[in-house]
């Protein structure tokens, strides 16, 4: 219960930042997009059930401010959440340039999956325009950002996992009564 109110909490600061402050990182009209990026940090560093939930969350959060193609957020970042969960085994480690192909990878997944079921409901699209001036640009600017949030988010999830281990081993050997 704890770790679901931290990924929350976490995720509702990294939304309140993206509404707030990173409109004015907006470079050639692309800005990053956070969320997305500490939902896959999240999800290779705890697995895919945890990258699907923060997924949800994230995309439902954005979701409910912009209005627009409701649940289609929600839907393209729980997959990409997924997706970067079952990536876990590979990339947690010591490669720090793995996180940032997988952010990137994922920033072109969750925008692509936007877009196409955003066409499939009736937007009127042109593909390869929004491909080569949003998509591409927004996922380069992900990746960029990805390896500083990696670090902090590993740094401080990390520190909590080792916390909640030593207190399961202190309270393993309390029930022992070792002489």
């Amino acid at each position: 219960m704890q770790s679901f109110l931290t990924l929350f909490l976490v995720l509702f600061i990294v939304f309140l930042s993206q509404t707030t402050i990173v409109p004015y990182f907006e470079i050639g009209g692309v800005q990053p997009d956070l969320v997305l990026i500490v939902i896959t940090i999240c999800a290779l560093i705890e697995g895919p059930v945890w990258g699907s939930l923060a997924g949800f969350m994230g995309g439902l959060l954005q979701d409910l401010v912009t209005i627009r193609n409701m649940g289609l957020g929600a839907l393209s970042k729980t997959i990409v959440g997924y997706l970067a969960g079952l990536a876990k085994k590979n990339v947690v480690g010591e490669n720090l340039f793995l996180p940032v192909i997988v952010v990137f990878l994922t920033s072109l997944s969750a925008q692509i999956i936007y877009v196409l079921f955003s066409f499939l409901i009736g937007d009127i699209i042109v593909l390869r325009q929004i491909f080569f001036r949003v998509i591409i640009p927004s996922a380069i600017y992900d990746s960029l950002l990805a390896l500083p949030i990696y670090l902090l988010l590993l740094k401080i999830l990390t520190r909590k996992k080792e916390r909640l281990l030593f207190e399961r081993e202190a309270t393993f050997y309390e029930g022992k009564n070792l002489r």
